[in-house]
C-alpha cells in the first residue's frame, strides 16, 4: 500500500509537539489538527475516487465523520469514523465505498469503521431505536458529497435527539460505564481509557453540554474551532454548573488524559499491549522513556510516580461526572415531581423490600425501570431480579435490554430472550456485543450470535471471541 505520506507526517509531528513542554501547543489542539486532518484525507478521498470513478454524474452519497472525528476530538491512533450514506442502494455506490476504505488507510490513522448502513431508512431506525449508535449519528458531521442527505440526516437528528432522550442516555451510559469499567479496570492496575474518571468519562461532559443546550451563550467564533470536550466543559463552567477553578481543573485534567492516553497507545505499539491502555509497570515504563521531558514538567521523574499523577487526574475527572449526574437528578425531580425522585433512589437504596422493588420496576417511566433492574443487580438476589426482569422481556426499550443485558443475575434464559429480541429487530444489535461480555450467556446463544450471517460483523465479533479465546479475551481485547 501506498502511504499517504505529508499528512501521516503531519500527524506524528502533532505528538511530538504536544509532548514538548517548550511548545505552546496542548492536548486541544492535538484533537483539533488531528480531526481536521482526517476530513483533510477525506475530502482528498471523495475528489479522486468522484473524479477516477465516474464519466457521468456521480450517485447522490455522503460521507459523514461521526464519534471523535464528528466532535473533533480525535488523537493520533483514533479509527476513523464515517457514516458512507447512499441515497438509493446503488452499486456504484458500493465500488465507490469499498475503494475509499482503500484509500483511507492509506493514511495509516486506526482502523475504517464504518457501520455499512448504506441509506437514511437504516439510520432512522438506528436513530429511534438505539442509544450506542445513535449517539454516533447525532455527532455525525457532514465531510464530503451530497448535502441533502446532510439535510434528512439533520431531520432525523431533530426528531430524534429529544431532551428526554439526551437524560436516558446520560442515565444508562452512568450505570452501563461504571459497570463496564469493573471488568476491565482495578486500582493496582487502572485501565487509562475503561476506568472510572479515566478518558472515557470525557464523553459524559459532551452529553451533559448538549443536554443543557451547549453552544447557547458562547461567542460564535469558537464554536467548531475547538473540541467538543473544550468548550463543553467551558459551556458547563459559564452556566454556573462547577466554578471556574473547577472549570479549569477540569479542563486540566481532560487535557491530560487526552495526551496521557495517546502517549500510552503510542508507547505500547509492538507489544503485546499494543491497543490497549493498562497502566501496569511495563506500560508506566514504556510511556514515562516516551516523553520524559513532559512528564518532568508535571513533576513525575520516575515511571512509578505516573499512577499516582494519573489517579489525581481521574479523581477531577471522576468528581465532575458526579457533580453534573447530581445536578441531573435534581432537576428532572423538580419536572417529574417527588414521586419520581422517590422511586428513583428507592430504586438503587439497599433497605426496600421486595415488593417495594417490584412496584417500582413496574412504573412506565423508562429511568425508573432502567434504574430499578440496575439497583436489583446492586442489591437484590438472583430469584428477584429475574422474577422481575421476565416480566419486562416483551419490551424492546434499549435502556432495559441493555440493563439486563449486563447484569450476571441473568439467567442464561432470559439473555437468550434479549438476544432473540436484538437480533429480530434493526436498531438493537449493539445489545449482542453486551451479551458477548456476560459471564451467564450460554455456549448455545453465543453460537446463534456468532454464527448469524444476517448481523453486521461488529455485533458478532464478541461472541465469536468468547467463544474461541474465552470471556476474559472478549471483555479487555474488543472495543
Amino acid at each position: 500500500m501506498i502511504i499517504n505520506s505529508t499528512l501521516h507526517k503531519e500527524r506524528r509531528d502533532a505528538r511530538i509537539k504536544a509532548m514538548n513542554p517548550q511548545i505552546s501547543y496542548s492536548g486541544f489542539d492535538l484533537m483539533s489538527d488531528i480531526s481536521q486532518m482526517a476530513e483533510r484525507a477525506i475530502k482528498k478521498s471523495y475528489k479522486v475516487l468522484e473524479k477516477n470513478l465516474f464519466e457521468e454524474k456521480s450517485p447522490s452519497i455522503a460521507i459523514f465523520l461521526y464519534g471523535s472525528g464528528g466532535r473533533g476530538e480525535m488523537t493520533n491512533y483514533s479509527d476513523i469514523d464515517i457514516h458512507f450514506i447512499s441515497a438509493i442502494d446503488d452499486p456504484q455506490a458500493s465500488v465507490f465505498q469499498e475503494k475509499l476504505h482503500k484509500e483511507l488507510a492509506s493514511y495509516q490513522f486506526g482502523k475504517i469503521d464504518d457501520p455499512n448502513w448504506k441509506n437514511m431508512k437504516s439510520v432512522e431506525k438506528y436513530a429511534a431505536r438505539s442509544i450506542t449508535e445513535a449517539n454516533q449519528i447525532f455527532d455525525a458531521k457532514l465531510v464530503a458529497g451530497d448535502k441533502g442527505l446532510a439535510k434528512e440526516l439533520t431531520r432525523i437528528i431533530e426528531k430524534y435527539d429529544t431532551q428526554e432522550r439526551k437524560i436516558r442516555n446520560m442515565l444508562f451510559q452512568k450505570f452501563y460505564l461504571e459497570h463496564y469499567y469493573g471488568a476491565r479496570s482495578n486500582v493496582e492496575v487502572p485501565n487509562v481509557k475503561y476506568c472510572s474518571g479515566g478518558y472515557r468519562d470525557l464523553l459524559t461532559f459532551d452529553w451533559f453540554s448538549n443536554w443543557i443546550s451547549s453552544t447557547k451563550g458562547l461567542p460564535s467564533d469558537i464554536i467548531g474551532k475547538m473540541p467538543q470536550i473544550q468548550y463543553s466543559l467551558k459551556d458547563i463552567g459559564a452556566k454556573g454548573i462547577i466554578t471556574n477553578k473547577k472549570e479549569r481543573l477540569a479542563l486540566d485534567s481532560a487535557e491530560f488524559m487526552v495526551l496521557f492516553r495517546n502517549e500510552v497507545l503510542h508507547s505500547n505499539i509492538g507489544t503485546k499491549d499494543e491497543g490497549i491502555t493498562h497502566l501496569d509497570i511495563p506500560t508506566m515504563e514504556r510511556t514515562f522513556s516516551s516523553s520524559p521531558e513532559y512528564f518532568c514538567s508535571l513533576g513525575v521523574f520516575s515511571p512509578n510516580q505516573l499512577l499516582p499523577l494519573f489517579n489525581e487526574h481521574a479523581k477531577v475527572i471522576k468528581n465532575t461526572k458526579k457533580k453534573i449526574l447530581d445536578y441531573i437528578i435534581s432537576v428532572e425531580g423538580k419536572n417529574r415531581g417527588g414521586k419520581w425522585l422517590r422511586d428513583y433512589k428507592d430504586s438503587l437504596a439497599i433497605n426496600i423490600s421486595n415488593q417495594r422493588r417490584k412496584e417500582i420496576a413496574k412504573q412506565d417511566d423508562v429511568i425508573t425501570k432502567l434504574s430499578s433492574i440496575w439497583g436489583m443487580n446492586y442489591n437484590a438476589d438472583t430469584e428477584l431480579f429475574n422474577e422481575v426482569c421476565g416480566q419486562m422481556i416483551g419490551t424492546t426499550q434499549w435502556e432495559a435490554l441493555a440493563s439486563m443485558a449486563c447484569s450476571p443475575k441473568s439467567s442464561p434464559e432470559l439473555l437468550s430472550e434479549i438476544a432473540k429480541t436484538s437480533m429480530s429487530h434493526e436498531g438493537l444489535g449493539y445489545i449482542l456485543r453486551i451479551l458477548g461480555r456476560n459471564p451467564s450467556t450460554s455456549k448455545g446463544t453465543l453460537e446463534d450470535i456468532a454464527g448469524n450471517s444476517s448481523l453486521d460483523k461488529r455485533y458478532r465479533i464478541v461472541a465469536k471471541l468468547n467463544l474461541e479465546k474465552g470471556l476474559y479475551i472478549a471483555t479487555t481485547r474488543s472495543s
